[in-house]
């Protein structure tokens, strides 16, 4: 039986969700207790609060991640499935692209900005390789090797 390709997805999406808003979460709570940074001051040039304004931009790079992450769908056809290659195109490829831009699209790289890119883009990097690691060996585990797609592996049926 194929592995349960909608698991994968919820793993490579909600672990690194949680990790990076509970590391943006410190990194606020720490910053307004302690003044760990003293570069990011609390106020936004347009008058909000900037740790607000950092938490959901946090959100929002994770939801990107999200909806850049499910062509790892594309797994349950076979010919996707069957190529290792191509697998893991389908599965990191898109989230991949997407932190090489964060990273190549930030002009000043100091200690807090990188602090704050590690916040964001390595959960999900580290994640995504992970959980694809683990669904090629479920796969070889499993010793599927079919000449048809399996609708089923992304339903769970």
């Amino acid at each position: 039986m194929l592995p349960k390709l909608w698991k994968y997805y919820l793993r490579a999406t909600l672990i690194p969700t949680l990790v990076a808003l509970l590391a943006m979460t410190i990194w606020i709570a720490g910053e307004r207790r302690w003044g760990w940074f003293s570069q990011i001051k609390g106020a936004d040039p347009g008058g909000g609060d900037l740790n607000l304004t950092l938490l959901f931009v946090a959100l929002i790079n994770c939801t990107i991640y999200a909806a850049l992450t499910t062509p790892l769908f594309l797994n349950a056809f076979q010919k996707v499935r069957n190529t290792p290659f191509v697998s893991l195109l389908a599965w990191i490829a898109f989230p991949l692209a997407w932190s090489v831009y964060v990273v190549n699209s930030i002009d000043d790289l100091d200690l807090e900005t990188v602090l704050l890119l590690a916040c964001n883009v390595l959960p999900f990097i580290l994640v995504i390789t992970w959980t694809f690691l683990r669904y090629r060996r479920a796969l070889k585990a499993a010793g599927h090797n079919d000449t048809h797609a399996h609708p089923s592996a992304i339903r769970g049926a």
